[in-house]
């Protein structure tokens, strides 16, 4: 059977942000180092309540330009426009809104390819989740939150968590888990499970639902069934970013 560059099928049909790494070990974790000073941002308003209008409330994501979230924010912080005329903002408080993400591990044979310093790819994936869920303990903080966000991953021999709301727990799963690095894989089976997991419980106003999969590449006869997910995933807000393992030349 063969099997598509995922960077190119899942970046058109699911509208994804696919990321090219050969190998995976030059992957940065997910969980990254805070840098002392940063020099651009991303707002995003993620939700708008006009239920008691003329008031109106809104959720505002912001982050720095390593994906973190960026505290201490003030109404200082913020300009509001209306038709181009300023509007006094009535207070800012600061939430914990949390997210629901779902991992999919596509642990194939290609993962089984180990680098100069005999690592393989599937553990430099292991080891970029577990930054992710409770950093390295050094430089690389977590990511994740306790309690407010959750966490399920999934792999061709089954789940590997699902529905955590704790690091330590993620981090012992990962840990504990074993690939048969299988041929076949079913990435699209496994890939509506995550989408399942994530909209599983209801999410809070402004939670983010979002599916990450680190593959090597998808059946090439699949579009219907791609189409399918894309449009399911679009239906209930869910958000995909692909992390594409190439393969090297043998």
């Amino acid at each position: 059977m063969s099997r598509r560059p995922a960077r190119r099928l899942l970046a058109v049909m699911f509208a994804l942000a696919a990321i090219a790494l050969a190998p995976v070990a030059a992957l940065p974790p997910l969980g990254v180092a805070r840098a002392a000073a940063q020099t651009s941002y991303t707002a995003t308003i993620t939700t708008i309540d006009t239920s008691t209008f003329p008031e109106i409330h809104a959720l505002v994501a912001v982050s720095d330009s390593n994906g973190l979230r960026v505290p201490g924010l003030n109404k200082a912080t913020f300009t509001l426009l209306e038709n181009g005329a300023a509007v006094t903002v009535a207070e800012i408080s600061e939430e914990e809104i949390g997210l629901q993400l779902a991992i999919v591990v596509d642990s194939s044979t290609a993962f089984a390819k180990r680098d100069v310093a005999s690592i393989t790819r599937l553990d430099h994936v292991k080891t970029s989740l577990i930054n992710f869920a409770v950093g390295d303990g050094g430089a690389i903080a977590a990511y994740m939150k306790d309690v407010v966000d959750g966490v399920s991953i999934f792999a061709p021999e089954g789940p590997i968590i699902q529905s955590s709301s704790v690091g330590g727990e993620i981090r012992n799963a990962l840990i504990a888990y074993q690939s048969k690095f299988q041929t076949e894989t079913n990435l699209l089976n496994l890939t509506a499970q995550a989408i399942d997991a994530v909209i599983a419980a209801p999410a809070r106003p402004g939670m983010r639902r979002e599916v990450v999969i680190f593959t090597s590449g998808i059946d090439s006869a699949a579009d219907d069934i791609v189409t399918a997910l894309a449009d399911r995933a679009k239906a209930e807000d869910v958000t995909f970013h692909t992390v594409l393992s190439a393969r090297l030349p043998a």
